[in-house]
């Protein structure tokens, strides 16, 4: 495998928080096939979080990743201080793809990616491993030339088992990150499901979901805006509640105001994604696809759950008529 500058012929730098990840696309040497190679530090606090996504995608590499609809791992080396890991190069991220298309897509699309995706949770969750960071730039889809989709999820640098999500939080990114992390609450393989959600909402309306959340509490805040306020059952939970919320003498939680007040100017339920999605339809298009957009509206109840163990699983939800419909196949 070659990975000398001198011989790639494009590399590029990932918009990492760190500002050290570097994904490079090269030519494998003498059967010039195509490879990703994520060069990663072995330095300091980057250290463990290489190895530990190098352990992830070798464990995934064993279980048929192609089926799964998982990136496809094959080789970790190290050359000085930096990790390689070699994976498939795929063809473009679902966010470079939303942010291109600048529409939403038809439900029988959505459909098709999210059939995909909960079939990679699914096996995430069998395998104990929660990915911590779904959202559209961990995507990557290939058009296929049959018009259908085909999708993988990637980047497992914030991957960890659910024995270790009792003792640290994950890096969910925050327009995707589920109440009970926000939160600081103990939190499972359901905090994807809930990234998932947010995911399929902005598929079905070119916007993200809580596109003006900046942190936790301004999380919080727009999640209200589309729950309702957050049960007193759950905010009761231990966790980080107060730093969010003050209590009154019944026990009852009120949000904290914000010390800089957001004007949020985005959904104010869950029904508006479908709102939204329906309102660009033409007249034609309503009748014809106003049952999927109701089983669309649906699921995304069921993934955008506050409580985390209501949520639908993946396994439940490749049962659910939004993804089972003979539109969707």
């Amino acid at each position: 495998m070659c990975v000398s500058r001198a011989r790639v012929p494009r590399c590029g730098l990932l918009n990492d928080a760190c500002g050290c990840v570097q994904v490079l696309h090269c030519q494998e040497v003498g059967t010039a096939r195509s490879r990703a190679v994520k060069v990663l530090r072995l330095e300091g606090q980057w250290s463990e979080a290489a190895m530990n996504e190098a352990q992830a995608l070798a464990t995934i590499s064993l279980h048929n990743p192609d089926l799964h609809h998982l990136v496809r791992f094959y080789e970790a080396f190290q050359w000085g201080a930096r990790l390689f890991l070699v994976m498939e190069a795929l063809d473009r991220p679902l966010g470079t793809f939303i942010a291109q298309n600048g529409q939403a897509l038809r439900m029988g699309d959505i459909a098709c990616i999210l059939k995909q995706l909960f079939c990679a949770l699914r096996k995430l969750d069998e395998l104990d491993i929660i990915h911590a960071d779904v959202k559209p730039s961990n995507i990557m889809i290939t058009e296929q030339p049959v018009g259908r989709w085909r999708a993988k999820l990637v980047d497992f640098s914030n991957a960890l088992s659910a024995k270790r999500a009792l003792q640290a939080p994950p890096a969910q990114s925050v327009w995707y990150r589920a109440p009970e992390v926000a939160l600081g609450q103990a939190f499972c393989a359901a905090a994807d499901v809930w990234s998932l959600g947010c995911v399929a909402a902005e598929l079905a309306t070119a916007t993200p979901l809580y596109r003006h959340a900046r942190c936790d509490a301004t999380l919080l805040h727009a999640v209200t805006r589309t729950h309702g306020p957050l049960p007193d059952a759950l905010l009761a939970r231990p966790g980080h509640t107060r730093w969010f919320y003050s209590q009154d003498a019944q026990g009852g939680w009120a949000l904290k105001e914000l010390s800089e007040p957001d004007e949020f100017k985005g959904f104010t339920a869950l029904d508006d994604v479908c709102l939204k999605h329906y309102a660009k339809l033409s007249h034609r298009e309503k009748s014809r696809f106003y049952v999927e957009i109701v089983l669309f509206g649906d699921l995304l109840r069921q993934m955008l759950d506050v409580y985390q163990e209501r949520r639908i699983c993946p396994r439940e939800a490749l049962n659910h008529d939004f993804l089972t419909g003979e539109n969707f196949t």
